[in-house]
């Protein structure tokens, strides 16, 4: 069987495991790949740009053409509209099955289901359901005996299936399809994507993993690691085929289990390209810092979302402090490891002040890069339930939500709600600036009311971003050059 995945932006590895899944099965796959540039899905977003450059009935077309048995799609909630789009456009011309996966579909199947593009959706981990699917289909048809982690339309009735246990043996997947998108984009292998665990052990009320918390409610731990070994059995060919710059661990809490830790800290030294992941301020002591620092880690980036522990408890269901994050903070610094952390605007209840605390965070603790974002709800994520119960949302802009309208960045997108958020803006400009700014300088300005008073364009940001890029020598900046200007072979 031939399965066609479509794709827009950005790399994915959940798509290439997938994709390793049904290689390994003696199943061909596909991809049809939109670089979306500038349409802010993964960088600027630069509306006349985007439009000029529209690739969607390169992808249709290629989708219509390519032969596939079934066409699959990852649905984010910012590219959900646009999936829809071209699913609805391939649909009018061929009747080859459709299927929607990742977090949005997960969190709203029934939703999803309810558009008649749609043949099926796989909820959570979509290994085992993607490889049953291709391998019950007969006569071009999905099969009609139920699937865990599938829904259905079955005789004009939605029928979902609770989804199997967790992959619990990550060694025993095959490695992921790397070439699927490497073939499109080469200049994605300078920095080699890498996942070493699944799961989080945290349930942020404003992240999609407390969602996958709760369909997965009959499990006990929610993180499984790989080995070290078999991470390192995956990076030692991958060095030497691609030759990477850098490796990204796209683990949500790479710091959480310290023995694994220990033991890949020994191992990680043969691969020696340095690295960069996400960790919570919880999971990171000296030691582990140490470890990060004596194995390649050259960045560690940290949710902060906001400054505010009376926000963060209240609103977030988030653990940890402020104070938490400042420790870690000075234990990387003094590793020489910098820190990348990502703060959020526009959450309810929290206003100026808060902008000003934070800002005045900062500059006491100094982090190489703050990457703003707007608040986004995410359908299934805690807080959206808590906002409408507690009047601030209605009916129709929960609804709006689950459809995925407006959603269409997370970091360029408009304030939603007037002028009070407008005002905040000012803010991004200010985080922008202080890796470029002596400390006494951005003190100044927090000091004298001025860090919510400078200008704000969502060009400006982009420029400002690159001179902070080359005055700090960023890898990962490097890497979004290489990816803007590189050659692409699309669809």
């Amino acid at each position: 069987m031939k399965v066609l995945f479509v794709h827009a932006a950005s790399e994915h590895l959940g798509i290439e495991y997938l994709s390793g899944v049904l290689n390994a099965a003696g199943h061909e796959t596909a991809l049809a790949f939109d670089p979306a540039q500038f349409s802010g899905q993964e960088n600027a977003r630069v509306p006349f740009i985007w439009r000029i450059s529209d690739m969607t009935t390169r992808i249709v077309n290629a989708a219509v053409s390519s032969g596939a048995d079934i066409i699959a799609f990852s649905a984010y909630t910012i590219n959900f509209r646009w999936a829809l789009d071209v699913a609805q456009r391939i649909r009018k011309r061929v009747p080859t099955p459709i299927i929607f996966g990742g977090p949005h579909a997960t969190a709203v199947p029934r939703r999803v289901l309810a558009y008649p593009q749609i043949d099926a959706v796989v909820v959570g981990e979509g290994e085992g359901a993607m490889l049953d699917i291709v391998e019950g289909m007969r006569d071009g048809k999905l099969p009609d005996e139920p699937i865990p982690n599938v829904w259905r339309k079955v005789n004009g009735h939605i029928e979902g299936t609770p989804p199997r246990p967790y992959i619990r043996n990550l060694d025993s997947l095959p490695e992921p399809d790397k070439e699927l998108f490497y073939s499109k984009i080469p200049a994605f292998s300078a920095n080699y994507m890498v996942i070493a665990g699944r799961g989080c052990p945290y349930k942020c009320a404003f992240c999609s993993n407390s969602m996958y918390h709760d369909l997965y409610s009959m499990e006990k731990n929610h993180v499984r690691r790989r080995s070290p070994e078999d991470v390192v059995e995956e990076l030692i060919p991958a060095k030497q085929k691609y030759k990477p710059k850098t490796v990204s661990f796209w683990d949500d809490v790479f710091t959480i289990d310290e023995r694994w830790l220990e033991e890949f800290a020994k191992l990680y030294r043969e691969v020696d390209v340095p690295y960069d992941c996400y960790t919570h301020p919880l999971a990171l002591d000296e030691h582990r810092v140490k470890l990060l620092a004596d194995s390649g880690c050259f960045r560690v980036k940290i949710g902060m979302q906001t400054v505010s522990d009376a926000t963060r408890r209240k609103l977030l269901d988030r653990a940890g402090s402020a104070d938490r994050v400042e420790k870690a903070i000075d234990l990387l610094h003094r590793y020489g490891i910098s820190v990348g952390i990502d703060h959020m605007l526009g959450l309810p209840e929290e206003g100026k002040a808060e902008q000003e605390m934070a800002a005045d965070f900062y500059v006491r603790t100094k982090p190489e890069r703050i990457n703003s974002y707007w608040m986004v709800y995410f359908p299934g994520a805690g807080i959206l339930e808590n906002r409408f119960q507690a009047g601030e949302l209605t009916r129709e802009e929960v609804d709006s939500i689950e459809e995925g309208a407006n959603q269409t960045s997370y970091l360029y997108a408009d304030p939603s709600d007037g002028a009070n958020r407008w005002k905040l803006r000012s803010y991004q400009t200010f985080f922008d600036i202080m890796p470029l700014i002596p400390v006494s300088w951005a003190g100044w300005l927090v000091n004298n009311g001025l860090a919510g008073k400078l200008p704000y364009h969502p060009l400006l940001r982009q420029a400002i971003a690159a001179m902070a890029a080359i005055f700090q020598n960023d890898r990962r900046y490097r890497h979004h050059l290489r990816l803007l200007f590189a050659r692409k072979k699309a669809p």
